[in-house]
C-alpha cells in the first residue's frame, strides 16, 4: 500500500503533507493547457508511427467507437463521460496500444490528469471531433501516416483552444 501511495505521489496524482495527510492533487488550468500541449505532440507522433502498423481490425474497432460517439452526441439527451469512454477507447487504438504499449501508457498517464471540461456537451464541437476522427482513420487506411499525425495534432490543438481559449 506504501509503495503504491509513492507512486502515485511520484506521478502527481497525490499531495502529502505532514500534518494535513495525503489528498489527491488538484489540476489547474494552467496544467490542462500544458497536458493538452503534451497530448497533441504525443498522439501526433503516436499516431504517425503507429499508422502502417495498426490492423485492420484495430481500424474498424476505432471506427465503430466514432460512430457510437456520433450516434451517443445526436441524441437530445445523453451521458457526457461514457462519450468521454468511448473517445479515450478511440484515441488509445489509433495512438497503437497494441503496437507501442508503453507509448500509449505515458499518454494514458497524462490522460487521467484532464479535469472533467469537455466538448462533448456542444453539438457542433462534437460533430467536430468525429469528423478529425473520420479523417485520421481515413489517413490511416490510406498508408498517410503523415496526414494522419498532422490531423490528429490539429484536432487536438483545436480542442485545447475550445476548452481553455
Amino acid at each position: 500500500m506504501r509503495e503504491a501511495l509513492n507512486q502515485l505521489e511520484a506521478e502527481g496524482l497525490l499531495v502529502r503533507s505532514p500534518h494535513m495527510g495525503t489528498k489527491v492533487a488538484e489540476i489547474v488550468i494552467e496544467d490542462a493547457e500544458e497536458i493538452y500541449t503534451i497530448q497533441y505532440l504525443l498522439q501526433s507522433i503516436a499516431v504517425q508511427i503507429c499508422a502502417r502498423k495498426l490492423t485492420q481490425e484495430d481500424i474498424c474497432e476505432a471506427e465503430k467507437l466514432n460512430e457510437q460517439i456520433v450516434a451517443m452526441t445526436s441524441l437530445s439527451s445523453f451521458d457526457p463521460d461514457a462519450v468521454r469512454v468511448l473517445n479515450y477507447g478511440f484515441h488509445r487504438i489509433i495512438c497503437g496500444a497494441r503496437v507501442y504499449p508503453w507509448l500509449t501508457r505515458i499518454i494514458s498517464a497524462l490522460w487521467i490528469r484532464l479535469p472533467n471540461r469537455t466538448i462533448w456537451v456542444n453539438p457542433s464541437e462534437s460533430r467536430v471531433a468525429t469528423q478529425y476522427h473520420k479523417k485520421i482513420i481515413q489517413a490511416i487506411k490510406e498508408g498517410n501516416s503523415i496526414r494522419a499525425g498532422n490531423l490528429m495534432k490539429r484536432h487536438l490543438q483545436r480542442t485545447k483552444r475550445v476548452l481553455y481559449g
